[in-house]
């Protein structure tokens, strides 16, 4: 294990910005993109600099370009990408905290999220009637889980053999989002062909996924009776076609298993097409909703009405919690969804040594009252960053002539760093953290190498290292994540010094907190947590360098009747 000094300067905070909820979004892409293919650093730097909606397209664009490999991860991106818009609100969400969790205002009550699924694409409150303090929470049984449309397709190898070596395959693929052409070379491989389908996905509604080396089934990106997807062979390109190659029609009855016998793909001129998606049917409340996944379902309760996308959320069946939200009083403070009681004062009686900070950002429980704020710490907060061991206290290249160029990368931006042979390790930590203000990213020598890192805690931090000129570096082990349970220690994957292995970029993570309150899991922002109870609103910071598994009672607040002119009341 190598061991980090942690000599470096205080952490930064989250502040709730608009720059802030811009590289929330950026995050997103960032960690999914690393554990799959290599590559897109100049992507990543052009959407960071762009403004929110910017970066959604520009995320969305990379995964779905994702690689078969990669797909559950662009899913997953999707996924928090909603999440960090706001379309979904979570306990601790970034950029206008409280705001993006309020349903809606009216009657002296408003109604505001405690806790989504992240698996849930959206929601909203029609009406509600509860009173003020009181929490709902929302669940559904999935009775028959829902079924996309589909087609199957079949090649004959791993990659097109067409007529010629000019020849081109063109194909239609459509779905519930619109169609797009597609053109192939002879040659292509069929993982590339599902990839390409792949990152059009956004613009059909449909997505592609491997069976095998040389097949691949179509089928739609949600469920539902609307969801289709056709085919339409417009050029096999002479395409060689042995027996049982073609265009499947799946069985509608079973979607894992194709129906008679395929269309070749030299009579597929006509549109191929599935239309046999299935409609979900959710039990609520003793009534039956049945729907598509793609469309918002409405669930009525006694005393309130919600509509609903559930995504992946309606996928399996049983039991599922989408969310929960309360009613909170419109109190003397005009206007705020985060109100306290006239006439008292809250503030905390008691801080656990491991937390930093503790904020009352609103309370309507009573004087001589308090409130425990217990939960269970899940992860810990940490920094995104790597450990730089070059083998020795200096540069040892090729040649005297030679120059080691590397690109450091964070959130702020990035910047293109040289270092000539017999550059110390004290000189290179110094050129890199010169630049800090522009990238985001500090560095300091440790031992035998130099921590090249974050201020900032959470998602929304992160660390690229692209080699540009590896100038024949002639020691090393190389680059080393941060350990993952640990941010003073280096023990992950270790990447030799090479441009070859380099040259497209790695990216590091920062992570968020991660707690269990009131049975459930929120994910905070860096080491920052916020608390929706039912009566009070109550932020706080855990000190990142006493971050600590288990249980924790964190803070007691208390409230007090506030005293006038020497006068309690």
């Amino acid at each position: 294990m190598t061991h980090i000094h942690p000599n470096i300067p205080q952490h930064g905070r989250f502040d709730g910005s608009p720059q802030d909820l811009r590289t929330t979004l950026f995050a997103r892409l960032k960690g999914a993109h690393v554990r799959g293919q290599h590559g897109g650093a100049a992507a990543y730097r052009a959407a960071q600099r762009g403004d929110v909606g910017e970066v959604t397209e520009q995320i969305k664009s990379l995964a779905a370009n994702a690689s078969a490999q990669e797909s559950r991860y662009a899913k997953e991106t999707t996924a928090r990408i909603r999440e960090a818009v706001g379309d979904i609100a979570v306990a601790t969400e970034a950029g206008q905290p409280g705001r993006a969790g309020a349903f809606r205002e009216g009657n002296a009550i408003s109604y505001d999220r405690t806790w989504v699924n992240p698996k849930l694409v959206g929601a909203s409150l029609e009406s509600a009637s509860f009173p003020a303090g009181e929490e709902r929470r929302v669940e559904f049984e999935v009775t028959q889980q829902g079924e996309p449309a589909g087609l199957f397709m079949q090649f004959d190898g791993a990659a097109l053999d067409l007529g010629a070596a000019i020849e081109t395959l063109k194909m239609e693929v459509a779905g519930p989002l619109g169609a797009r052409e597609l053109s192939f070379a002879s040659g292509t491989t069929v993982h590339t062909i599902m990839a390409t389908i792949n990152s059009n996905t956004s613009s059909t509604g449909v997505d592609a996924v491997m069976s095998g080396v040389d097949s691949f089934r179509l089928h739609s990106s949600e469920v539902g009776t609307d969801e289709f997807v056709s085919v339409r062979i417009i050029d096999d390109g002479g395409m060689v076609q042995p027996k049982g190659t073609g265009i499947y029609e799946l069985d509608p009855d079973n979607f894992t298993q194709v129906d008679g016998p395929p269309t070749r793909f030299g009579d597929a001129g006509n549109l191929i097409t599935d239309l046999h998606g299935k409609d979900l049917h959710v039990s609520f409340e003793g009534n039956e909703i049945i729907g598509g996944s793609r469309e918002s379902l409405q669930f009525v309760s006694d005393d309130y009405v919600m509509n609903m996308k559930l995504g992946d959320l309606g996928k399996g069946l049983g039991v599922k919690h989408a969310l929960t939200f309360r009613g909170i009083a419109r109190g003397a403070i005009s206007g705020s969804l985060y109100p306290s009681l006239p006439g008292v004062n809250y503030a905390p009686s008691f801080v656990s040594p491991t937390v930093d900070n503790v904020a009352v950002d609103g309370a309507t429980f009573a004087a001589g009252e308090t409130r425990d704020i217990s939960f269970d710490l899940l992860a810990s907060a940490h920094p995104a960053g790597y450990f730089m061991d070059f083998g020795g206290a200096a540069l040892d290249l090729g040649a005297a002539t030679e120059t080691f160029k590397v690109d450091i990368g964070g959130k702020l931006g990035s910047r293109e760093l040289s270092f000539a042979s017999g550059t110390t390790l004290n000189t290179i930590a110094a050129a890199i953290d010169s630049f800090a203000e522009v990238t985001g990213v500090h560095a300091f020598v440790s031992g035998g190498g130099i921590v090249v890192r974050t201020h900032g805690f959470g998602s929304t931090e992160f660390v690229s290292l692209t080699v540009i000129d590896d100038g024949h570096i002639e020691q090393g082990p190389g680059l080393i994540r941060l350990d993952g349970d640990n941010f003073h220690a280096a023990t992950g994957t270790t990447t030799v010094w090479s441009s070859i292995f380099l040259a497209n970029g790695v990216t590091d993570a920062g992570r968020d907190v991660k707690i269990n309150w009131r049975d459930q899991v929120f994910t905070g922002t860096g080491f920052n947590v916020r608390f929706l109870g039912p009566d009070y609103t109550v932020s706080l910071a855990l000190d990142p360098e006493q971050q600590r598994y288990g249980a924790l009672h964190a803070a007691t607040i208390s409230a007090a009747a506030k005293v006038r002119d020497g006068i309690r009341g």
